[in-house]
């Protein structure tokens, strides 16, 4: 399988994928390996970040966010606010642990493997771009 690179790919703009996650470790492991496939990575460290970023205009391609975060939103919660603005807006979850009632969609468990996790998302992202136009 060749090497997906986001900046090779055939749209018109980086994908763009924003990534909610309050450990600083692991945002940065994720962020980085998305920043070296080419992606514009928008980084957020509470589920409201993300919110005020959407509210405010922001566009993405894909979220990835993390279900436990400080604050008053979980990433469920952030998932579910989301769709309801762009439903057809991929949102994958990540999580130890989350309850099947908190979201209905994608639901990748920790730990998983920062490396392949970004080269899935930017398949996924990829994919889900409308032919030639931009989000």
């Amino acid at each position: 399988m060749p090497q997906l690179n986001a900046r090779t790919a055939p749209h018109r703009t980086p994908v763009r994928i924003l990534v909610a996650e309050d450990e600083p470790f692991i945002r940065h492991a994720i962020a980085e390996e998305l920043r070296t496939l080419g992606v514009f990575v928008i980084e957020a460290a509470t589920a409201c970040e993300a919110w005020d970023y959407f509210t405010g205009g922001g566009q993405a391609d894909l979220v990835f966010t993390d279900h436990q975060m400080p604050g008053e939103m979980t990433g469920a919660e952030l998932a579910v606010r989301i769709n309801s603005l762009y439903p057809s807006l991929k949102i994958i979850l990540t999580s130890g642990s989350v309850k099947a009632q908190d979201w209905s969609g994608p639901v990748l468990r920790k730990p998983y493997l920062p490396g392949k996790t970004a080269t899935g998302l930017v398949e996924l992202a990829l994919r889900s771009r409308p032919n030639g136009t931009e989000r």
